[in-house]
C-alpha cells in the first residue's frame, strides 16, 4: 500500500504508485538464507516500523535486525566500523 503520509493529503499516491514490493512476502516463501535488516528511527522515505514488521513477519530462517533510531536513511550507513563487522560475521556464516 503506498504510503501517504509521506505527502500531503491532496496529492493522489494510491494513482501514483500501484505497484506493491512486499518483501516479507518474497524472502518468507522463496528464500531460505540469512536476513539482515538495519532501519533508521527518522528515515522519511522507510520509517524504522517498516523494518521491524519485515523482521518480525515470519521468516524462519536466519535473521537479525540492527536498528538505529537516532538515524535516518542515509545516516545509518555511517555506522561505526564495529557495527559492519557483526553485519559482515552475520552474513559469512
Amino acid at each position: 500500500m503506498p504510503r501517504q503520509y509521506h505527502l500531503p493529503k491532496f496529492f493522489p499516491v494510491h494513482l501514483l504508485l500501484v505497484d506493491r514490493f512486499p518483501s516479507e512476502d518474497y524472502f518468507a516463501a522463496n528464500y531460505h538464507g540469512p536476513v539482515g535488516i538495519t532501519g533508521g528511527g527518522r528515515g522519511p522515505s522507510c520509517a524504522g516500523e517498516i523494518g521491524v514488521a519485515a523482521f518480525n513477519a515470519g521468516y524462519a530462517g536466519p535473521k537479525r535486525l540492527w536498528e538505529f533510531p537516532l538515524d535516518d536513511h542515509g545516516t545509518v550507513m555511517e555506522r561505526l566500523p564495529r557495527i559492519w563487522e557483526q553485519i559482515i560475521a552475520f552474513f559469512a556464516g
